[in-house]
């Protein structure tokens, strides 16, 4: 639309549902999709069905297509030539973790690189590998790529030890987003502080809880019922997601804002254990929701230390 591909020999992008409603007459060489959820569905006359078409407009205009192996749970629809990606499964492309290092296997052939991330960031890496391979990368400039990535902000970010703590910032709301996040930390005591999580969208907090309740790793959970988009607090919203909860080991704390949150997961944390954030508004307004957290965190080291 600005003309700026127009300068470049490679363009890359996202393109989010609303955008494929208006550009779907692009020529794009390879396409991904990373995941096929409910989401969004009040733009959808409440159908899964519909929105699923029009993420799937995607495959219709593009000369590749690759997709995430779980998107075949959720719909038949894929071309038959789709290539797919996934961990610790036979398809195209298949990633195995390991300590600080990826293995991908495609065709006949197999490469390991060093890898320094966390979590969902070793799938994608395996979809990147993909889109790299099909363009015609090499698999040593792929290495390359991989090994020196050092992640996106407020994505699994590491913000080092606090109070002999290791405070991690995620910015996970979807439930397969949550349930990946949490997994990472299996065996690990985690005392956890959520944002928000409507923004513009309505979302399921009675199924956020719920996914929270099947961990019992998770000695604490802080909802904050700040609403960041309308700038009011809405504590009922953070209520939703501890009502879900029936561990009765489990802290439930509703706060009236997310700088209180992050503040008490000192209090009702150890040494040793790993704080986590999760929720939506960090996509929603990165910059102020990051600052809010510091300044929770600072306070809540000085106050229970």
């Amino acid at each position: 639309m600005t003309g700026k591909a127009d300068e470049c020999d490679i363009a890359v992008f996202e393109l989010p549902h609303g955008s494929l409603g208006l550009l779907d007459q692009l020529n794009i060489k390879i396409g991904v999709l990373s995941y096929l959820t409910p989401e969004h569905l009040n733009e959808f006359e409440g159908s899964y069905e519909k929105y699923q078409k029009r993420k799937l407009i995607m495959q219709d205009i593009c000369e590749t297509f690759i997709a995430n192996a779980e998107c075949m749970r959720e719909t038949d629809l894929l071309r038959e030539d789709t290539i797919f990606y996934a961990l610790d499964k036979d398809v195209d492309f298949k990633g195995t973790m390991g300590d600080k290092e990826l293995t991908i296997e495609y065709g006949d052939r197999k490469f390991k690189t060093p890898f320094y991330m966390m979590s969902y960031f070793f799938e994608n890496a395996v979809g990147a590998a993909a889109v790299g391979i099909n363009y015609g990368l090499s698999e040593e400039d792929i290495i390359k790529g991989l090994t020196e990535f050092k992640g996106i902000s407020a994505h699994m970010e590491d913000f080092g030890e606090m109070n002999g703590r290791q405070v991690i910032i995620d910015a996970a709301f979807l439930p397969d987003g949550i349930r990946t996040t949490l997994d990472y930390f299996e065996g690990k005591n985690l005392v956890v502080f959520l944002d928000h999580f409507d923004t513009s969208w309505v979302r399921d907090k009675h199924e956020v809880g719920l996914i929270l309740d099947e961990y019992d790793n998770i000695k604490a959970v802080l909802a904050s019922g700040f609403d960041e988009s309308i700038q009011k607090v809405e504590l009922h919203i953070a209520q939703e997601i501890l009502d879900a909860i029936s561990n009765e080991k489990m802290v439930k704390v509703a706060t009236e804002s997310l700088e209180e949150a992050a503040a008490l997961s000192f209090k009702y944390s150890e040494p040793g254990d790993i704080i986590l954030h999760m929720g939506p508004l960090i996509s929603f307004d990165r910059e102020n929701i990051v600052n809010k957290i510091k300044i929770g965190l600072e306070d809540g080291r000085k106050r229970y230390e």
